[in-house]
């Protein structure tokens, strides 16, 4: 699990990205709008391969993503019951551990990765204006000798944007093959 924060100014933002790094000074030449003020921060957490697409999912060829706000519904759509799915326990303190009052869970999931594609990075995860905005990729190890059922890695991103909610979630999702598209789900079309 990864813990990130990103101090959000009414005068510059600053993103942090995956590895801690400053990634630089957003906003200059472009028009997007400073968030509001407060604090950004985020933590990540692989939740293995195959748990499935939730009900309202924004789904594209490469994957998907989905937003919680109540463990209830986390519960509910994710595949708590599927004995095969391996990292169930690992999901369930995750959410568990979520103050849905102050923060959300972003839940994202890769398709057609390599079959040994069994987990997700997650790089510069940040808020630009009113959007909390990233980037996911499928990853994996070397593929053992006669592995050969793809895999679908799912995570999910445990985020607050200071009290507030964002207008929407963007995220471009890579897939095992490099193949890659923007999936965007606005704040209030699902939950």
């Amino acid at each position: 699990m990864e813990r990130r924060q990103v101090l959000l100014g009414s005068g510059a933002t600053i993103s942090v990205g995956i590895t801690g790094c400053l990634d630089g000074v957003l906003g200059a030449g472009d028009d997007t709008p400073p968030p509001a003020s407060g604090t950004f921060e985020y933590e990540t957490q692989n939740i293995g391969d195959e748990p499935g697409l939730s009900s309202s999912m924004v789904y594209e060829s490469v994957g998907g993503i989905d937003i919680f706000t109540a463990a209830e519904r986390a519960f509910e759509e994710l595949p708590f019951d599927d004995p095969q799915w391996s990292e169930r326990d690992v999901a369930e303190t995750f959410i568990e551990e979520t103050a849905f009052d102050q923060e959300f869970l972003i839940y994202v999931i890769s398709s057609w990765p390599r079959h040994n594609h069994t987990e997700i990075e997650f790089r510069d995860v940040q808020v630009t204006g009113a959007t909390v905005t990233g980037t996911v990729r499928a990853i994996g190890d070397d593929a053992e000798e006669g592995d050969a059922t793809p895999k679908s890695p799912a995570g999910l991103i445990r985020a607050s944007v200071g009290g507030n909610w964002p207008d929407a979630v963007e995220f471009t999702v890579i897939d095992g093959h490099g193949y890659q598209e923007g999936v965007r789900l606005d704040w209030g079309e699902t939950q």
